[in-house]
């Protein structure tokens, strides 16, 4: 696509290469020489063009995608800090999504109420994922920080990073929370976002028998009740987001074994190669 150019010093238009480094000077004084509404169309391509990225696909988001595909159902370990005391816990990654070209998300699923929450937004939002697959004998063991995003209304909604995590201007986190509570957990996961909070004593375990056992997806109700219980869950649920910084990969089955480590450095994960 060609564009009128600016000529330093002056407005005399030129004819240049509308691209992501310089078309952003190329419509300085385009107003004067073309129609308002194609003025506007360049404008627009001239934005998108200036926030794409050439950078590749993170070779480790592929290795993982592949082995967590033939791997389905396995689950991986998180660890946060409370205080100076780390705490773990086993969670299901939901989905991986692309929050800019060189950066992808990992998206759990949690109770915004649960004590993990807490440690994520008070004492560290720092976080290790370690992922073992027993088949092919690898590890995956991914350090970054952790974002959660509740219900809109929660004090919490400000202070997940959406703009800066969205893939594009015109997608939505909150659509993101709910289409996950819909159509990747269970009925009775879905139930599980209205029991008392996580964590809370109990007097003995028939008191779980008064708790709804399950919940059909949003839409789905046939009761009052049931309307209501999808309320509160959704209330309760939220989403985990890891935004990694580095990643670990360590293969056991092939001889000599092999460790690898991605960091991610600006816009590109720098690689290197470590004794397992």
């Amino acid at each position: 696509m060609r564009c009128l150019a600016v000529r330093s010093g002056s407005c005399r238009p030129g004819i240049a290469d509308l691209d992501a480094e310089g078309c952003n000077t190329t419509l300085l004084c385009m107003r004067s020489f073309v129609q308002p509404t194609l003025f506007a169309r360049l404008s627009a391509v001239s934005r998108q063009l200036s926030n794409m990225s050439t950078a590749p696909e993170p070779a480790w988001k592929t290795i993982l995608e592949k082995t967590s595909k033939e791997n389905a159902g396995v689950a991986s370990t998180l660890s946060t800090v409370e205080g100076d005391q780390p705490r773990v816990r086993s969670v299901i990654q939901r989905s991986m999504i692309m929050a800019k070209p060189w950066l992808p998300v990992m998206i759990t699923t949690t109770d915004v109420r649960t004590p993990k929450v807490k440690q994520i937004t008070g004492s560290s939002s720092k976080v290790e994922l370690a992922w073992w697959f027993p088949e092919p004998v690898v590890q995956f063991r991914i350090t970054g920080v952790a974002h959660i995003l509740p219900n809109p209304s929660h004090p919490l909604a400000t202070s997940f990073p959406a703009a800066r995590l969205s893939p594009s201007p015109h997608f939505s986190w909150e659509d993101e929370r709910y289409k996950t509570y819909a159509t990747k957990m269970g009925g009775a996961l879905r139930a599980s976002f209205c029991r008392p909070v996580p964590g809370t004593v109990i007097d003995d375990y028939d008191v779980g028998k008064e708790w709804p056992e399950k919940i059909p997806p949003p839409g789905e109700e046939t009761t009052d009740e049931e309307r209501e219980q999808t309320k509160l869950a959704l209330n309760h649920f939220a989403l985990l987001v890891i935004e990694p910084s580095a990643v670990e990969y360590l293969e056991l089955k092939v001889v000599p074994n092999r460790r690898t480590k991605w960091t991610l450095e600006g816009e590109e994960w720098r690689k290197t190669i470590l004794v397992p």
